[in-house]
């Protein structure tokens, strides 16, 4: 239902906006919320997709959306959507304090934090975000390699 709402206001300043959904929830229940917003032809909702096929449908998108409840223990979580959009390219909007990546979103100019706030025009934050493909694929290696993580368990255990 926040999701709804948030995205309702995020429409306002931004009449082009399509929010394309891709979940493992029940589709029924997200189509009537966001039906009831007023929202209808304003999103896509579909249901699971193989892992494998992710990037075929996130590159279609301008950026991508982290839209997690900032609860307390949200703060050590590391989705791997933040990497999966940023693999394809795509600067995230996300909640704050999700894991490092709310922190990392405005530090490094890849993303934006979602707050409350129905004046955002999502063209003009676009056009202040590092926008290359080709750098925010860097900066997912250099976040999220595995080979940061095969390092890290090496040094642990010398």
């Amino acid at each position: 239902e926040q999701m709804a709402k948030t995205f309702k206001n995020l429409t306002l300043n931004n009449k082009n906006l399509l929010l394309y959904i891709i979940t493992s929830n029940n589709l029924d229940n997200i189509n009537e919320v966001f039906t009831g917003e007023g929202l209808e032809g304003k999103y896509i909702v579909r249901g699971r997709i193989e892992y494998e096929e992710i990037s075929d449908h996130l590159s279609a998108a301008d950026l991508g959306l982290l839209f997690i409840p900032p609860f307390s223990s949200q703060l050590y979580r590391c989705p791997i959507k933040t990497a999966n959009y940023l693999a394809c390219g795509l600067p995230y909007f996300i909640t704050p304090n999700i894991g490092d990546d709310s922190k990392l979103a405005e530090e490094l100019n890849i993303g934006i934090l979602l707050k409350e706030n129905k004046n955002l025009e999502i063209q003009k934050i676009l056009d202040k975000l590092e926008t290359s493909k080709e750098s925010l694929r860097n900066h997912v290696i250099g976040l999220r390699d595995i080979q940061l993580v095969i390092n890290f368990l090496k040094l642990s255990l010398e």
